[in-house]
């Protein structure tokens, strides 16, 4: 997300630890600097988070120059389970060059594979590779069930010259300075749906009602058992209002149903009030509920709007004052009627002409 940000989602409830790899843009040997920082979105970093070296470098042990040529293997898994590698993957490899971020193929040098069981093509073993040499790999086929990640990579396995040295490299590729065999890991989702969320008070759209508020997607309309997934979003004065979360690991194709959740964990129905997080909302959703997923994988959401719903108090003037206005008068009445038969009584007994 946003170049060099990775954004990672964290179930509730669990206590995690998150390790990462940050791979270094720079040749063996070559100093540079690195500065990396992990914070909740949306919050300010905090001591530790951060990690900062302004002299790095490093060195490469079995280096590619041990082989006489080079080898690509790629292995295909589940972006929504890691450890899930997919077979029936199609790729396309060519060779050529790269120039001014334009690649143009070479002729005659074309590789195409599949992923096996275990979820890995290798490329260079029967049609023979090159270092210092650009090659794109493309995916033409996702494997069954899962979205197409047709993003070409563009890389090149590196040989250092006679004296140590790397040979300048086009910019747009990447360098793998590691060993002769260039491992990269492509992941593949399944069908995402998005829930927008939206409030407004008395009829004016405003940025966020702080809360915590909870969806849940459904195969059925009008469902009243338990959502096959829930997601939340929270608002607070203390973050920016963050108004989209995900259902992930849809199937493709398929029609789903996304509905707000009330304090009682039960879908809200389109244009109902309901209690949400201890308070009173109409929930309405722009379009309906209903969210089908698209087979190339393209956006579809669903906007649920909550509008806040206070007391009505009589209007000034109107029919709705009559009835206090009765209760008042009567009420009025009652009492100079009872000051004056006091009054009466009090007079009647201690007036000297009596």
């Amino acid at each position: 997300v946003d170049g060099n940000t990775l954004r990672v989602v964290i179930p509730d409830g669990l206590p995690l630890t998150i390790s990462y790899k940050a791979k270094v843009l720079a040749k063996p040997g070559e100093s540079t600097s690195i500065k990396n920082s992990a914070h909740w979105e949306g919050y300010a970093v905090t001591d530790g988070g951060n990690v900062e070296i302004s002299d790095y470098s490093y060195t490469v042990g079995g280096t590619a120059s041990g082989s006489a040529t080079p080898y690509v293997e790629i292995i295909k898994y589940d972006s929504g389970s890691v450890t899930d590698f997919l077979s029936g993957a199609e790729f396309e490899m060519l060779e050529g060059s790269m120039v001014n971020g334009a690649f143009t193929p070479t002729a005659g040098k074309t590789w195409i594979g599949t992923t096996d069981a275990y979820g890995k093509l290798k490329f260079g073993e029967g049609q023979l590779m090159a270092y210092n040499t650009v090659y794109c790999i493309t995916e033409t086929k996702a494997p069954d069930g899962f979205v197409l990640n047709s993003t070409p990579i563009y890389f090149l396995v590196a040989k250092a010259n006679s004296d140590g040295s790397y040979p300048a490299y086009p910019a747009g590729v990447d360098v793998w300075y590691e060993s002769d065999t260039y491992e990269y890991r492509m992941g593949n989702s399944r069908g995402e749906a998005a829930v927008v969320k939206r409030f407004e008070v008395a009829g004016k759209t405003v940025d966020r009602i702080d809360g915590t508020y909870y969806f849940g997607i459904f195969d059925t309309e009008n469902p009243s058992g338990d959502p096959m997934q829930t997601v939340s979003l929270s608002f607070s004065a203390a973050q920016e209002p963050q108004n989209i979360a995900k259902f992930t690991n849809l199937e493709l194709g398929k029609t789903y149903y996304v509905y707000e959740l009330d304090d009682r964990g039960k879908p809200v129905l389109n244009g109902t009030k309901a209690m949400v997080d201890g308070r009173e909302f109409a929930v309405s959703y722009t379009g309906g509920p209903a969210v089908t997923i698209a087979e190339d994988g393209s956006a579809a959401s669903v906007t649920v709007t909550n509008c806040a719903v206070y007391p009505t108090l009589p209007e000034t003037g109107g029919s709705g004052t009559a009835a206090y206005a009765a209760g008042g008068l009567l009420l009025m009445t009652a009492a100079v009627m009872l000051l004056l038969y006091c009054n009466g009584k009090h007079r009647k007994k201690f007036s000297p002409f009596s």
